[in-house]
């Protein structure tokens, strides 16, 4: 008979006190008869283990389990296969190109700015010309009468020259 099952039936429901006894008169009635110090050892062994854990035993031994049962699903997959390490790079590379790539990305936002900037300097230039070109528009009455009279003086100078020659 296994010792699990012994203890199980005799032990069920007893007192501390009753199962040291019960244990006493087992290891006084075996029939082969053990060394003082042997039968020390064994009265150690259940001491330290069943003893001390009675109370522990009858709770499991003793009582009824509830049989409920959970059971969860879960998925697991299997990791992505790595790429080859032939493809792999060095670390510092690595960081080399990222840094490299980071200074390209503000190169081309640099020269969006610039491009916009440059655009809107068109736009104002275009808008000063098309001003001054509407002035200008506006002036031609003015300017052929400044003309028309530095032509009359001119006329005035042309004709006292001619008559100091003559």
């Amino acid at each position: 008979m296994d010792i699990l099952e012994y203890t199980e039936q005799k032990f069920k429901s007893l007192p501390i006190s009753q199962a040291i006894q019960l244990l006493q008169e087992k290891l006084a009635a075996f029939q082969v008869k053990l060394p003082g110090t042997k039968v020390r050892a064994v009265c150690d062994y259940f001491h330290n283990t069943f003893i001390k854990h009675y109370w522990l035993y009858q709770f499991t031994l003793g009582r009824e389990r509830d049989c409920r049962q959970t059971f969860a699903s879960l998925e697991v997959y299997c990791p992505p296969t790595p790429w080859p390490l032939m493809e792999a790079m060095d670390v510092e590379v690595w960081k080399y190109q990222q840094q490299l790539a980071a200074l390209s990305e503000a190169e081309d936002q640099k020269r969006a700015e610039v491009a916009i900037i440059r655009e809107s300097l068109a736009q104002e230039r275009e808008r000063t010309l098309q001003k001054v070109y509407r002035d200008v528009q506006r002036q031609p009455q003015v300017l052929s009468k400044e003309v028309k009279g530095e032509n009359g003086m001119h006329n005035d100078i042309l004709s006292r020259h001619d008559y100091v020659t003559d």
